[in-house]
């Protein structure tokens, strides 16, 4: 099959339109990143794995924004976020991710950012936890 994104109006999608979605990244800013016969869709508080129901919100050429209205199966990384309006403020925008996953993406994001400007060098990062687990500290040492 062609690896092209199918284009919206080939897919006769429209905005307020319900589809379903499985999780399957996470963009950079943390939004979670499913696809509807291969037309990718951005998603706020998803996780990685959750299968879901959504309203497509916008759609542009080769991609589409869609809002969360339903968890049909959460994944196993989901959990419940210590902040009881983490989803309404959206200033917390990892909560619903255990914290194990927001350290692995948190530290692969900065892989990724020093890949591109340095190589990959992961010696380089290191993540610690503080006692909360709301907050997490990232050092990155340059001592090339």
């Amino acid at each position: 099959m062609n690896n092209k994104v199918k284009s919206e109006q080939k897919l006769n999608l429209k905005k307020n339109q319900e589809i379903s979605l499985t999780i399957e990244d996470f963009t950079k800013e943390g939004e979670g990143l499913g696809k509807y016969q291969g037309f990718p869709f951005f998603v706020k508080d998803t996780v990685i794995g959750d299968e879901v129901r959504v309203s497509i919100t916008k759609l542009k050429k080769n991609y589409g924004y869609a809002r969360l209205v339903e968890i049909i199966t959460p994944s196993k990384d989901r959990v419940t976020p210590p902040c009881p309006v983490a989803r309404q403020c959206g200033g917390c925008k990892l909560q619903q991710i255990s914290y194990e996953k927001q350290l692995s993406f948190k530290k692969s994001g900065t892989f990724q950012i020093r890949a591109t400007y340095r190589g990959n060098h992961s010696e380089w990062i290191s993540v610690k936890s503080l006692p909360n687990k709301a907050l997490t500290t990232l050092t990155i040492s340059d001592d090339t």
